[in-house]
């Protein structure tokens, strides 16, 4: 009887013990991450570090252009742990002449995969003095135009953000 009872008991230590395994799965699968927290920093400044170079990239590049006197430029980051992946927000405004001869405010967002140095998604919104908003043109990370609407969740969920940048007839930046 006792090594029935004992076989019984065996038996269902082993199922529970495949369920806890199964429910727990990989801890990346799972978005746990496995690294330590002197890693995650590292590799969280290195991310700051890839920010800064490509800022100091694109204002090198700006100053030896004349009309980008009026050019400003904003550098976020972020590091997923998950993707183990760095991206790099940027937001630019800057003032151009449009097709018509006006003046237009070019403002600009945009995510790039900073380790593989490519685009994921952007927008750019043109705004005249004689129009509230002229156009929004937003792209995928392919290039291929996209509503404003999949750009913005794109760029939120790889920034852990939640802006409405010219979303749905929006007239400014962000919302």
């Amino acid at each position: 009887m006792n090594v029935l009872l004992c076989n019984l008991n065996l038996r269902v230590l082993s199922a529970f013990a495949a369920i806890l395994m199964l429910s727990c799965g990989d801890p990346k699968a799972s978005g746990v991450s496995t690294l330590s927290a002197v890693a995650i920093f590292d590799l969280r400044s290195k991310c700051s570090e890839l920010a800064r170079k490509l800022e100091q990239e694109i204002q090198a590049a700006k100053a030896k252009v004349s009309d980008s006197a009026f050019d400003t430029e904003s550098f976020t980051n972020r590091y997923d742990e998950t993707s183990n992946r760095c991206y790099i927000e940027q937001f630019s405004y800057h003032m151009q002449t449009a097709k018509n001869g006006e003046w237009q405010l070019m403002e600009g967002r945009n995510v790039s995969d900073a380790q593989q140095r490519n685009v994921l998604s952007a927008c750019r919104a043109y705004t005249h003095k004689t129009a509230l908003l002229a156009q929004v043109d937003c792209t995928n990370g392919e290039g291929k135009p996209i509503p404003s609407s999949e750009a913005n969740a794109t760029m939120n969920r790889l920034m852990n953000e939640n802006l409405n940048w010219y979303e749905s007839g929006a007239t400014s930046g962000l919302r």
